[in-house]
């Protein structure tokens, strides 16, 4: 990385180069004098920048409740959080750790490790998300849960869903329903034992309802929205197994303690 040069700054950028030259001597003092000489202007912890423009995690450092989101094509980045990036070998994905992070399998162990604060916030400092467990998944698995993180995603991004719209208001019930799903598949992955001596195997059951991936949802963006909501008609019925392992699952014990219910 190469600090752009004063005169080309003074060119390029004048009315920014200008309120440097106001706060030059405040920027020269930054780290008791460090900065003097030619690149008062410069950053003083220039770090690895290259990464932020990376696809990543981004979450920020003080939430209260897990607030992890997808940067898929590195546009953004913020003072006051973290950017977190996988190793080309681990065989991850960036979609399937967001599912696992937001999960409530996880918020509930963040708030055992992690400082709380007022108002029922916690930090996400780096020593408290590195402690956070990601489970073994296979290929298969790891397919499902992204697959329903692209349709949370999607419908997330819908004025539908984040508003509200007169038109379409059970658009934030199908989001929820997905993001429902989620949790669940993320329990059966943490506490397999549990879960299937419930007889809600979650994986098996979102396998045979073959579910399209979000790609071939061609169309409008009405279109789609209409092929979500029929797709959650269908799997959200009192009769669907899914629906019925769904709710099983929520008389768990284990489900109850880390959901509050207990």
């Amino acid at each position: 990385m190469v600090l752009i040069s004063s005169k080309e700054f003074e060119t390029e950028f004048p009315s920014t180069w200008a309120y440097l030259l106001r706060n030059r001597r405040y920027l020269e003092q930054r780290e008791a004098g460090k900065m003097k000489g030619t690149q008062w202007y410069g950053f003083i912890y220039p770090k690895n920048l290259e990464l932020m423009s990376s696809p990543k995690l981004l979450v920020p450092d003080i939430a209260d409740r897990a607030s992890f989101a997808l940067d898929e094509t590195g546009n953004y980045a913020f003072a006051s959080g973290y950017g977190i990036t996988l190793r080309p070998d681990c065989g991850l994905s960036l979609k399937f750790i967001l599912g696992i992070a937001n999960s409530r399998t996880l918020e509930f162990y963040w708030r055992q490790i992690s400082t709380p604060l007022r108002g029922g916030f916690f930090r996400y400092f780096t020593q408290f998300i590195e402690q956070l467990p990601i489970p073994d998944c296979t290929r298969q698995q790891q397919d499902v849960v992204e697959t329903l993180v692209d349709y949370a995603l999607w419908l997330r991004s819908q004025p539908s869903v984040s508003g509200t719209d007169p038109e379409r208001p059970q658009d934030a019930a199908v989001a929820s329903f997905f993001e429902q799903t989620i949790n669940a598949l993320v329990y059966e992955l943490f506490f397999a034992d549990q879960i299937r001596t419930g007889q809600s195997q979650l994986f098996e059951l979102v396998k045979d309802a073959k579910l399209p991936a979000m790609e071939s949802l061609q169309g409008r963006r009405a279109d789609r929205l209409q092929a979500l909501f029929e797709l959650f008609q269908i799997l959200q019925s009192s009769g669907h197994p899914l629906r019925i392992a769904l709710d099983r699952m929520q008389t768990l014990d284990l489900v109850r303690t880390i959901e509050g219910n207990s």
